[in-house]
């Protein structure tokens, strides 16, 4: 709402209620001579896309003062009006504004207000937007202030009727960053953080940083500046890859009826580790009549992956460790588990006959002779179990590679800050031999007469031999006049 307006309007109302009376009981403006129709709204901020709770004020002229119901607590009821309004949609006590594009400036809401029981009358209002007058930006999280940091900031926004808000989280600051575009200098920004260079060269002048600007209006913006100390622990990596693990052997599959199982595989061997890199290193030390101070200059030639990198420390916090360990070899995969044996199959039931003679006597002593055939049950000797699979042997562990060679070339200047780079060139770990697996239980003896042998157990597979340590790498150390930087 426009200033002046505001102030204006508040000392009519003030002069209106002490001459006014506040009726809390009338519902209807039916056979009222309505004569000014007064709009007012909550205290949130007018925003694109905003929603916010809205009043009217009726004044009639028998000095009464009518108010709607909800945020002005009256008693009016809303159907007394007939409402339009423009880039925004109404509804009764409640107006949702229009969400516009991050790039357009939507300055007001227009209301027509018309009477329900006297049509003929209108009459108009209109919700001034609030607009950002000012933003400011400051790191949430420590940072330091060396190449390749990153910088996760917060923004605290204030519009023209001096409320703030704040955004102090980084899925928030991503969000409101839609309405803004962000130029940087010396580093690259993405996703509600700045990533400082890795490439000194890209600040000369140890100074980057970005601008925040408002895209709807290129005047409200701000800046943030990062004088760089280079008080950082860098690493280089110039390792030799671990070789990959070798892949278990497959298990055997268990024997049918009475069959042995089926061996398992055996587990593959691990792969050999890669040769840490032969690199050069090359330092130097100079003042720096920008931040004041001695710096050690360092450029690496990584001769095995033919990549350079260049380095400015500072000797009161900062170091650099140049890595080139030789690669661990890989484990040697797992021996695939024996197949059980089978079990035996069941004895054959089968039945043969007996006949029996039974000698009676009558009743005069003499002798008779009767044969009786009788069916005897018999089973089979059971089948014997399979044997159980052998385990497979693990795998043989990759050996570890040899650690790489690195030349240290460096002036006078700086002889006495030399502990400041550290040089690692350990041998690889050899890998673990895999491990050997349990061979297949032996199958059950089938039932029967007699009952069939159970099959024995396979054997249990072997455990691979570890691979080989590998040698430590070498350290070379020259003094030189100056270094090619």
């Amino acid at each position: 709402m426009n200033k002046h307006k505001f102030v204006i309007g508040s000392i009519l109302l003030v002069s209106l209620l002490f001459s006014c009376s506040v009726d809390t009981k009338v519902r209807t403006l039916k056979g009222y001579n309505t004569t000014k129709i007064g709009l007012e709204y909550d205290t949130l901020l007018l925003l694109s896309g905003s929603s916010h709770k809205i009043g009217f004020v009726a004044y009639n002229d028998e000095g009464k003062i009518l108010k709607t119901s909800g945020l002005l607590k009256g008693t009016l009821r809303w159907s007394n009006f007939i409402v339009e309004t423009g880039n925004a949609n109404y509804s009764p006590g409640k107006v949702s504004i229009s969400k516009t594009g991050v790039d357009e400036n939507l300055l007001f809401i227009p209301f027509k207000i018309s009477l329900k029981y006297d049509p003929g009358k209108i009459f108009y209002d209109t919700l001034w937007m609030n607009y950002e007058k000012e933003i400011s930006i400051y790191p949430i999280t420590t940072f330091k202030k060396s190449p390749g940091a990153k910088v996760f900031f917060g923004m605290d926004v204030t519009y023209d009727n001096n409320k703030e808000v704040s955004y102090r989280s980084l899925s928030n600051v991503k969000k409101a960053m839609k309405a803004y575009e962000v130029l940087v200098k010396g580093g690259t920004y993405r996703d509600g953080a700045f990533t400082i260079s890795n490439n000194i060269f890209d600040n000369t002048d140890h100074n980057p940083g970005f601008m925040v600007r408002l895209l709807k209006n290129p005047d409200v913006f701000t800046t943030m500046d990062i004088l760089l100390d280079y008080k950082d622990q860098y690493l280089l990596y110039g390792d030799g890859n671990s070789g990959m693990s070798g892949f278990s052997g497959s298990n055997g599959s268990s024997g049918l009826t009475g069959e042995n199982g089926r061996h398992g595989e055996d587990g593959k061997n691990g792969y050999d580790g890669n040769y840490g890199h032969d690199i050069d290193v090359f330092a130097d030390l100079y003042f720096d009549s920008i931040l004041n101070t001695n710096l050690i200059k360092v450029f690496v030639d990584d001769l095995t992956a033919n990549k350079q990198q260049h380095f400015l420390i500072n000797p009161t916090g900062g170091n650099l460790t140049v890595n080139a360990n030789g690669g661990d070899g890989g484990n040697g995969g797992s021996g695939g588990w024996g197949g059980d044996g089978g079990n035996g199959f069941t004895g054959e039931f089968y039945t043969y006959y007996i006949k029996d003679e039974i000698v009676k006597k009558d009743t005069a002593g003499r002798e008779h002779r009767e044969y009786v055939t009788r069916a005897i049950q018999r089973q089979k000797q059971g089948g014997s179990g399979g044997f159980g699979g052998n385990g497979g042997y693990g795998g043989m562990g990759g050996n570890g590679a040899d650690g790489g060679h690195i030349f240290l070339f460096y002036t006078p200047a700086v002889k006495n800050q030399l502990y400041l780079i550290q040089c690692m060139v350990h041998g690889g770990v050899g890998g673990r031999g895999g491990s050997g697996a349990r061979g297949g239980n032996g199958g059950k003896g089938g039932e029967g007469n007699p009952r069939g042998r159970d099959g024995l157990h396979g054997r249990d597979g072997m455990e691979g031999p570890s691979g080989y340590w590998g040698r430590q790498g070498i350290i070379d150390m020259q003094e030189v006049d100056k270094i090619p930087w």
